[in-house]
């Protein structure tokens, strides 16, 4: 089985092509604190005719959606951009599964950030996959806010589901930046 394909992949005499790479995620020390290789099944199965690819112009306008959705402070509508099993995972923490748990990690941020806006910086598409480049604005105002401005930048990398929504989100933001603006500003 391929990337937890059940059915067995027949022989089709096509030469295919895969991409692979080698996430390295340090910590502030220096230290490696997780490594995580992949490789693009899903433009392998695309060549080979299987499998799902959603059409990039439905993602560009998803991320474009996903955006709003993040500036509206309505925790909801980012949820409603994931598969109903969607997963979200910030900085390689544990992932919030499903809508309600997703809508719980949104709450959050539009909660610390009462005024927050979010800023689409970039959007690569290949595939079923996306890295939607963001940077966030807004004030600690929120329920024992510091009152301090904050602007931080970060990315997700997406895996879309054949619903054409957000099946998979891996986030992250440089943590210790965000926490420095939290007690003095940008």
């Amino acid at each position: 089985a391929l990337s937890g394909r059940a059915e067995p992949i027949q022989a089709t005499g096509r030469a295919v092509r895969a991409v692979g790479a080698d996430y390295i995620l340090f910590e502030t020390s220096g230290a490696i604190g997780a490594v995580e290789a992949r490789i693009d099944t899903a433009s392998m199965f695309s060549q080979l005719g299987l499998g799902f690819v959603p059409d990039p112009a439905v993602i560009r306008e998803l991320a474009d959606v996903y955006t709003a959705a993040w500036g509206s402070q309505v925790a909801p509508s980012v949820a409603s951009l994931y598969s109903v099993e969607g997963r979200l995972s910030v900085n390689s923490g544990a992932p919030a599964v499903g809508r309600p748990a997703i809508a719980a990690v949104a709450q959050g941020f539009m909660a610390a950030l009462p005024d927050m806006q979010v800023i689409m910086d970039g959007l690569h598409i290949q595939a079923d996959r996306a890295v939607y480049r963001w940077t966030l604005v807004g004030t600690n105002s929120g329920p024992g806010g510091t009152g301090k401005p904050i602007r931080i930048s970060g990315f997700e990398v997406w895996r879309i589901g054949a619903d054409g929504l957000i099946m998979e989100s891996n986030g992250y933001f440089d943590s210790a930046a965000w926490q420095h603006q939290l007690e003095h500003g940008t």
